[in-house]
């Protein structure tokens, strides 16, 4: 009895006590074996009243109490601990910037998750049938990769960077585009192979030469990834008219690409479903846009003024291409079209624009160009209509500005954007530029003469 009374509460014990003793003898209490046993029995109940009020609620809400780790690349896995989570199968959903994670385990108070690509920055949000919970930050790492060219002792070198660490791909080349399949690398471009430019499509550092249907000189500017390869876009020579051809790779099957005029120029490939989109242009004498599906001409807008197609995405069930048109006889503006509906992205008077880049997240559409007015010459990317400026080089300074030049951007899901370009700041002297959210990075090359011409961030 004693041993049991030292785990209640002394001051519930106190009181019984002073309810039960007060004002008389101990010992009347405890003179026969039925008084010891009431005793007993009232002492049991006040015990068991004072465990009641001292009893812990319990968590009836959801609730998040930690994430680990905090950062990370993507296929990061993260533990969230916390309670009232569903452990049935999609009971629970945990995303970040709208991107769902996979849950991989999951208890009352323990998930498993992994972060997606492209995810960014954010908090995660756990959602169930009954609440929703916002978690502290998860500061996303992303993982760049870039492509483009080194020049030594003019000879080329084609090189892509990861998170700034160049790899080499192999000399007399170029590189144009970079894509990504899981851990596979790919990068397209053009090497020079017995004095004969061949079209080629690096997987990991190993070259793949293209054959390019009796066209001469040909390479690679643009691709997608497959589920059982990719397709590929460039340009080549006709060997008799001498003439750009616009053409396409499936894998490793070539098809030229019919023009309105012959002189073609393919600038970049979309897939979606079983189609295959290629936008580009055309140049004889005026040059015009040009869109192919799977293979055939077809046209995108009505009525369609001079200008070129530089890039095309998806958004939805509609089809986002960007580039440039001529507005008047001496005027060029960067233009967006939405199913072939224009949106210029200048409109100010003295103005000219182009736009060389495109990607598309959510609801929004980036386009990466050119402005230029009487004072000054900028690179900037529109983001939907608004202007967000890289650099802006005065025509009235007193001291020699660089130039620029973008060629590609990229973005992640919280917005950030990612741009690649050139920098011409002087001489025969060419920088290959990366932009993280307008902060410029000059890229590490051997020599100084380097480019940038994509970007792929995840």
């Amino acid at each position: 009895m004693l041993a049991k009374l030292k785990l209640q509460s002394p001051v519930c014990i106190s009181r019984f006590l002073f309810a039960v003793f007060a004002n008389r003898p101990c010992i009347r209490y405890f003179s026969t074996s039925k008084t010891f046993i009431a005793f007993g029995l009232l002492l049991a109940v006040a015990l068991g009243a004072c465990k009641k009020t001292v009893s812990t609620p319990k968590i009836s809400t959801l609730t998040v109490r930690s994430i680990s780790p905090t950062n990370g690349p993507y296929n990061t896995i993260v533990t969230i601990r916390g309670q009232k989570f569903d452990p049935i199968a999609g009971g629970t959903q945990v995303t970040l910037n709208g991107l769902p994670l996979e849950i991989q385990q999951a208890s009352d108070s323990v998930l498993i998750v992994k972060i997606p690509r492209k995810a960014g920055k954010g908090p995660l949000i756990v959602k169930t049938k009954e609440s929703e919970v916002v978690t502290d930050t998860f500061f996303y790492q992303p993982t760049v990769h870039v492509a483009g060219t080194i020049s030594n002792n003019n000879i080329n070198s084609a090189v892509y960077w990861k998170n700034g660490n160049p790899v080499v791909l192999g000399e007399r080349a170029n590189a144009n585009t970079i894509a990504a399949k899981g851990e596979d690398v790919y990068v397209g471009g053009g090497m020079t192979v017995n004095n004969e430019g061949r079209a080629v499509i690096w997987k990991n550092g190993t070259p793949n030469l293209l054959e390019s249907a009796g066209l001469k000189g040909a390479t690679v500017v643009g691709m997608a990834l497959t589920t059982d390869g990719w397709v590929a876009v460039g340009t080549g020579i006709d060997p008799v008219t001498l003439a750009n051809r616009a053409i396409m790779w499936r894998n490793t099957t070539a098809t030229i690409l019919p023009g309105e005029l012959q002189n073609t120029v393919a600038t970049q490939v979309m897939v979606s479903g079983s189609d295959v989109h290629v936008v580009g242009y055309t140049n004889a004498g005026q040059q015009f846009g040009q869109y192919w599906i799977n293979g055939s001409l077809t046209t995108i807008q009505q009525n369609p003024r001079p200008g070129e197609y530089t890039g095309i995405a998806m958004q939805g069930t509609d089809v986002i291409v960007s580039g440039t048109e001529q507005t008047d006889p001496v005027r060029e503006t960067a233009v967006y079209w939405r199913n072939g509906v224009p949106v210029r992205l200048s409109s100010a008077p003295n103005t000219f624009s182009r736009a060389s880049a495109l990607a598309v997240w959510g609801s929004h559409v980036y386009v990466g160009g050119t402005l230029q007015d009487p004072n000054s010459t900028s690179i900037l990317f529109w983001r939907n209509t608004t202007p967000n400026f890289l650099v802006t080089s005065s025509f009235s300074s007193p001291t020699p500005s660089s130039g620029f030049f973008l060629n590609a951007l990229s973005v992640l899901a919280n917005g950030d954007v990612f741009c690649a370009g050139i920098e011409f700041p002087g001489g025969f002297s060419t920088k290959a530029v990366l932009w993280i959210n307008r902060q410029k990075t000059i890229l590490p090359a051997i020599t100084d003469q380097a480019t940038a011409e994509d970007v792929l961030v995840e």
